[in-house]
């Protein structure tokens, strides 16, 4: 589809929501707090930023020069920087309102126009999640990974849901291939899958995880001290985790 039709679907759903948007019922169960980041300053990755509007155009329309030749692709990327620019305020402002349903809907149709942006996805599966529809947020987990196969944290997002769910078994399939990348991967990535192979008391993966990353962070303190419990488990000297991943002896 291209940007002409992308712009005039953004109208139209904005006009579509702002009709519903006030007379719905906030969900009460986020906490605006823990947003992961502003919704606003999510934009794309490097290389990829929307174009401002042509020169031209912002020069007509603050002077009230005469008409100025501008090309059809300046034309249709100024609308197009509008809408997208649009989409970014008036999820904001839904969200600070307490709308989350609608920025909800708004966050779907930009993942949509952004399948590449990983802020984009990260808070709208955070907010699937918050207000109660975590097959919504896998599923958004899920199309970010699919879409973006080069991306060395396209299975991040997924992997901490089944973290989260205590689904460790998951985990490893998806970061264990992002410790072979160069450069190499977030240190949570390490972090993340260490700690999964523990809840599993698989002691002997979570120790060669934790001795890769201190290779790269020597001084990374809190790894240290991971790496010496998994050492003491390992020699009998502490309990191993119950069945669940929870302390335990089981």
């Amino acid at each position: 589809m291209n940007k002409t039709k992308w712009a005039a679907l953004a109208a139209g759903l904005l006009l579509a929501a702002s009709t519903g948007a006030q007379s719905r019922t906030s969900v009460s169960n986020v906490a605006r707090t823990s947003v992961p980041v502003g919704i606003s300053a999510r934009k794309s990755k490097p290389g990829q930023q929307l174009e401002s509007v042509p020169l031209a155009l912002r020069q007509r329309h603050r002077t009230g020069s005469p008409a100025v030749q501008v090309t059809e692709q300046q034309r249709l990327d100024s609308i197009w920087y509008g809408a997208t620019t649009r989409i970014s305020q008036q999820a904001d402002l839904w969200y600070e309102h307490g709308e989350y349903l609608p920025t909800i809907m708004l966050l779907r149709f930009e993942t949509q126009i952004f399948p590449y942006d990983f802020d984009s996805c990260d808070t709208l599966g955070w907010l699937q999640e918050s207000t109660n529809d975590p097959a919504g947020a896998l599923a958004t987990y899920i199309a970010f990974r699919q879409k973006n196969p080069g991306d060395p944290d396209g299975p991040y997002m997924e992997a901490m849901y089944y973290y989260r769910k205590q689904v460790y078994a998951k985990v490893p399939p998806l970061l264990e291939p992002l410790l072979k990348l160069t450069p190499s991967p977030h240190p949570n990535v390490y972090r993340e899958l260490a700690h999964s192979y523990e809840k599993m008391n698989l002691l002997a993966d979570a120790k060669r995880v934790w001795t890769a990353y201190l290779a790269l962070a020597p001084q990374d303190g809190s790894a240290k001290t991971n790496l010496d419990r998994i050492d003491k488990k390992l020699k009998g000297q502490i309990p191993m985790n119950g069945p669940n991943g929870g302390p335990g002896g089981a």
